[in-house]
């Protein structure tokens, strides 16, 4: 090892010696003792002598063996020790270390004042030697910072010393002690709490940055060194300048703000055009100024920053990158420190300086366009160009802010003429937020560059990214309004060859406009397109003359942009209303942008406005838009009703919101007048008010005698009707949704398929609107429901469960008594647990779907009332007795439905899990199934504390089924041990399990030991999770296995156990015959099974709807009703049983 090495370590030894940390409690040197007497580094020896010796002076003296009688000793052995005439460097080295050591222990007020600024001066006077080695001195530094700590810091006298050697040592050439020094003239700063202490402080650091200066202005105007061959005491000062500027740096946080403010003028001096190796530092110790000394520094400082900071962004690329980008930083933190007045005054001059860089590379005109919004948000302010005048003519032209203002929108109106190419983004960017931050005055102060644009979208062969311009004008727009556009920009065709000219102008408009005038659009938009209508009509080139009628129909067009928050919409609306309804009755192409229009007018105006999106818009001419609007709303409503009945399927779903807009703020009266006369001419309503199918015409009977049917167009517009009505339910009253709900009634009544999708959608909105419904009419309501057959499309089933859910939620809220009226809650609950377990992967998922809303909106409802969610979870678990498999295992699937969405049920109720798990006792094939599955969706939910209390009963109920291989049922008990392995540990799974199945639980914890990678997360949440994906349900659900998988031809594959009729059979294993009802069901389904008209399901549903709708509809239905509720008795077993259970479990 050579010579030098060896030292450095020694020197690296040192100093961790001196970064030791001891305790305070005990002796200080029979610590080190024991920490380092058997290290064999001379360095250590050397630290454990100096120990024993102070130890030896305190005990020979009779002191206490405390950090503060070590440090007296200690400093007095140093003090003799640096008196000396032969310096012993090695000894004074390891007194200083175990100096070092000690102080930290010392409590504050171990060491008095004096003797502190005593010892001071003894450090001072040492670290004035030229022989001391690096850690000596490190070491005799630290202790220097570490006593000023104790000198009275409100007597500049104690301090003053020591801060001045600090300071002289933080630019020491030696990196180990100009680091310790830094850090401890920081901290000493930190500590200076007297004003006029720090005042000195910073006056001494100021002082040292003057002495300094000479040598850092000839470093920074000399050009910077290319690899040139310098001496090394030119080298060795231009270190010393760049850690003065680093101490600087460090200490201008914590100086008093007039020194601040002084060194400012001095750093000031070091920015010359070109960089230099001090410009980073000068630039980063400006910036703590600015940004420490906010709107506090002088007018002329910041012009000097301004002009300097421009001179060097000005010769761009010669300049590193890094350095560019903190210049432009430095402008806005002078203008931020120079506050408004000033910022506003020099805009002009740093938005010149800047866009240079936003027609740079990406990273410095990314960089400079942050820069540039701030500045324009911050500084630039309407309301100081219009004074409390809103007339632009009145504004005082000969204001500071007002010729700032022009001035900067100069700069760009230059930019822009300068450049032929293509701008950029960013420029773009920054001339769009001056558009917007200037608004209304913007016409003033940026007409030319706005005209400048237009030209450049004219003439946009050559630029690429022309969407940026138009994005531009659009802010123009928002900021303008579109009357002083198109006073600057008119649309208007070319006398010569009949051509429009800005036509690219309306696609804008269209986007941007808000807050505009509707006069002004009814009064020259609309005569503008009738215009150009007219000259298309005299045109004979058909190129020409479509051009102009497409330009038409795009100002007609216009009309939805000038509904959004209308300015003067109550004065404007009557004139509109007649010209909608002009436009409704001719068959005009407007009837999709007029129903978006009314749309648009009513939203605004029944939601609070947002002043962000249209500054003209107040709660005072909202609250007259409304008045406008209810009274134009019964002259609209006529017609778009008339029109939404005879248009088009495309077309009315425009026209359906709105209508319920409209009828949301009509008088309730005025919309059943409206609605009863539709249904009148249609012949559903007579004359005294019953409801009757219409009678074909002539027409339709000749159709029907050819062989079509003569009541299609009957059914069409019944269910034309029915969205109509479901339209117009949010606002209505109550003899409105009375009639409404007899023409549903009707419907269901007089069809059989046709029109049950929209009858449905239309009752769940008059449930979903009006609540008090539900209440008053729930016995009539869940009768009719359960009495129609339930659909085969999976939209209708949507609908009808939105129902049941919402009366399911009534009833569970209520509280109901009444044993009829809690068996028809149990009738609607059986449809839905029967849904989970249909052939018909969309009939599962909303089945699972309205399980997952009933259950959130009966959680959200516990906050008030703690026991309407158990209720629910009980009566499901009422159909856990009695039910057919079937049955259990739909229900199964809905508590692991449940237990997926929120695991502590399970801890609400503890009946829950173990009356689960008893069912593991049977022998239905699919019970066990769907009961495993839900032990898996169980220990996957559920936290490891909370397994705990259950996990032994999850195991005796389980582990029997481990040892059978069939219907997968070993694998589902495996994953369900592992997933308990994992969050339990082995131990607690093992001291809990039968002796007998010991032996398999260790071989799969030794199995998953030896895996790299598991799949247990996956493989738990199959059951739940995927029940909500678009995937096949049959496999990932356990106990939904039971429906009949289709083969390649797409027909449904019989099972071993199936018959030909489709019915499952009876096995001898005695799986189904737990109901013996179910057996006469499927026995009498399969021998009237080729009577049937429809059959609801595979599974033994034979409700029946085999009326017509022309003979005797009622009866036929009414027969339909009886044999689907013998039937629903049949498949779920008596309701009144599960009923029972569910009172009991509610009490």
């Amino acid at each position: 090892m050579s010579e030098g090495t060896q030292h450095q370590r020694q020197e690296r030894d040192k100093d961790d010696a001196e970064v030791v940390s001891l305790s305070d409690a005990s002796d200080i040197c029979a610590q080190l003792m024991e920490r380092y007497s058997k290290s064999s580094a001379p360095q250590h020896s050397h630290l454990l002598a100096s120990a024993v010796a102070m130890r030896s002076i305190l005990e020979s003296e009779a002191l206490p063996l405390t950090p503060a009688g070590y440090f007296a000793a200690a400093i007095s052995a140093i003090d003799n020790a640096s008196v000396s005439d032969t310096l012993d460097l090695t000894a004074l080295s390891a007194l200083l270390s175990f100096l070092a050591i000690t102080l930290p222990l010392v409590p504050p007020t171990g060491i008095s004042a004096p003797n502190a600024s005593e010892a001071v001066g003894v450090l001072v006077l040492l670290l004035g030697k030229n022989s001391l080695t690096v850690s000596t001195v490190r070491a005799a530094v630290k202790c220097l910072g570490i006593l000023l700590g104790f000198c009275n810091l409100e007597d500049w006298g104690s301090v003053q010393l020591g801060f001045d050697t600090l300071l002289k040592f933080s630019v020491d050439r030696r990196p180990k002690v100009r680091r310790c020094a830094q850090d401890s003239l920081i901290t000493l700063l930190n500590s200076l709490k007297d004003p006029a202490i720090k005042k000195e402080a910073s006056k001494l650091v100021f002082s040292f940055l003057e002495g300094c200066m000479p040598s850092a202005i000839k470093l920074s105007t000399s050009s910077r060194i290319d690899g040139r061959e310098v001496d090394n005491q030119s080298n060795d000062q231009h270190l010393d300048v760049l850690h003065m500027l680093n101490v600087i740096t460090l200490a201008i946080p914590l100086l008093s703000k007039k020194v601040r403010l002084k060194m400012l003028k001095e750093l000031i001096k070091l920015v010359e055009p070109h960089y230099s190796v001090v410009t980073g530092h000068s630039f980063k110790a400006i910036e703590l100024i600015l940004k420490s000394s906010k709107a506090g520094v002088f007018a002329s400082e910041v012009e000097s920053i301004i002009v300097s900071i421009g001179s060097y962004l000005s010769l761009g690329d010669a300049n590193p990158l890094d350095t560019v980008l903190t210049a432009a930083t430095l402008l806005k933190c002078a203008m931020d420190a120079g506050g408004s007045s000033i910022a506003i005054r020099n805009l002009p001059v740093v938005c010149g300086y800047m866009t240079g860089l936003l027609t740079s590379d990406a990273s410095k005109a990314l960089h400079a366009s942050g820069i540039l919004k701030e500045l324009i948000q911050d500084h630039v302010d309407q309301e100081c160009l219009i004074g409390k005048d809103p007339c632009l003519e009145d504004c005082n032209l000969e204001r500071i802010e007002v010729q700032a203002i022009k001035s900067t929108c100069g700069v760009f109106e230059d930019v822009l003429n300068s450049y032929d190419g293509d701008l950029g983004k960013y420029i773009i960017d920054i001339i769009s937020d001056l558009f917007l931050k200037l608004g209304t005055t913007s016409f003033t102060y940026m007409k030319h560059i706005l005209l400048k644009l237009a030209d450049l979208i004219n003439s946009a062969g050559n630029i690429s990214h022309v969407d940026n311009l138009q994005n531009c004008v659009g802010s123009a727009v928002t900021a303008m309004g579109p009357e002083k556009i198109l006073t600057l920009i008119p649309i208007s065709i070319n006398a010569g060859d009949l051509t429009v000219q800005n036509m690219w102008l309306i696609p804008i408009l269209q986007s941007h406009v808000t807050g505009a005038s509707l006069g002004y659009y009814l009064e020259y938009i609309v005569p503008l397109a009738k215009s150009f209508q007219h000259e298309s009509c005299k045109v004979k080139k058909a190129a020409t003359r479509k051009n102009l009628q497409t330009c038409a129909h795009k100002l007609w067009r216009l009309l939805p942009a000038f509904c959004r928050h209308p300015s003067d919409m109550h004065q404007s609306l009557g004139m509109l209303t007649e010209l909608i309804i002009t436009l409704l009755k001719e068959g005009s192409f407007m009837h999709e942008d007029i129903a978006v229009a009314l749309q648009i007018l009513v939203n605004n105006n029944t939601v609070a406005p947002n002043s962000s999106e249209a500054s003209a818009y107040s709660k005072k001419t909202a609250s007259k838009n409304r008045k406008a609007l209810v009274s134009s709303s019964a002259k609209l409503l006529q017609p778009l009703a008339e029109l939404f009945v005879g248009s088009v399927p495309t077309m009315r779903s425009h026209l359906k919101d709105t209508i319920g807009c409209l009828a949301s703020m009509t008088d309730s009266r005025m919309t059943k007048n409206v609605f009863a006369s539709l249904l009148e001419r249609f012949q559903f309503l007579n004359t005294k008010g019953e409801f009757e199918e219409p009678r074909a015409n002539a027409d339709e009977l000749a159709q029907n005698a050819e062989g079509n049917s003569g009541t299609r167009e009957i059914d069409s517009r019944r269910c034309v009707m029915l969205k109509l009505a479901s339209a117009i339910i949010r606002g209505a009253e109550e003899d409105l949704i009375d009639l409404i709900y007899k023409f549903v009634k009707f419907a269901f009544q007089a069809s059989y398929e046709l029109g049950h999708v929209e009858a449905y959608q239309t009752l769940s909105r008059i449930l979903e609107e009006h609540a008090w419904f539900a209440s008053s009419r729930f016995s009539e309501l869940v009768e009719m429901l359960i009495d129609l057959q339930s659909p085969a499309d999976t939209s209708s089933q949507r609908s009808r469960f939105a129902c049941f859910h919402i009366l399911l939620v009534h009833s569970l809220k209520v509280n109901i008594t009444s044993e009829e009226e809690s068996n028809k809650a149990f009738l609607m609950l059986n449809e839905i647990i029967v849904a989970l377990k249909s052939a018909e992967e969309d009939n599962r998922k909303a089945a699972y779907d309205v399980l997952h809303c009933i259950s959130s909106n009966l959680k959200d409802l516990s906050l008030t009332n703690s026991d309407v969610h158990k209720k629910f979870v009980a009566m499901i678990l009422g159909y856990l007795s009695g039910a057919s498999p079937h049955v259990k295992s739909g229900a199964i699937s809905a508590l692991s439905v449940l237990v997926y969405e929120d695991a502590d049920i399970c801890l609400s109720i503890p009946d829950l899990v173990p009356s689960i798990l008893s069912l593991l006792q049977g022998k239905a094939i699919e019970v066990i199934k769907a009961v495993l599955g839900f032990v898996k969706v169980l220990v996957s939910s559920m936290q490891a504390k909370d397994l705990q209390s259950i996990v032994s009963d999850i195991l005796l109920a389980a582990l029997p089924w481990s040892s059978v291989s069939r219907h997968h049922f070993r694998s589902k008990v495996t994953v369900i041990l592992e997933i308990l392995l994992r969050k339990c540990g082995y131990a607690a799974i093992e001291g809990v399990s039968p002796d007998k199945y010991k032996g398999f639980i260790k071989s799969l914890f030794e199995k998953r030991h030896n895996k790299t990678s598991s799949k247990d997360a996956e493989d738990a949440n199959t059951d739940v999770a995927d029940s909500y994906s678009n995937g096949v349900r049959d496999k990932q659900l356990d106990g939904l296995e039971t429906a009949p998988k289709k083969n390649v031809a797409g027909q449904y594959r019989k099972r071993k156990w199936e018959k030909s009729s489709g019915f499952i059979g009876r096995k001898n294993d005695n799986v189904f015959t737990e109901d013996g009802d179910r057996s006469k069901m499927i026995k009498r389904a399969a021998i009237s099974s080729s009577k049937r008209s429809s059959t609801m399901d595979g599974f033994g549903d034979s409700r029946t709807a085999d009326f017509s709708r022309h003979d005797a509809p009622r009866k036929a239905q009414q027969r339909g009703n009886k044999s689907g509720k013998k039937h629903q008795k049949e498949r779920f077993g008596n309701p009144v049983k599960a009923s029972k259970f569910y009172h009991k479990s509610s009490r």
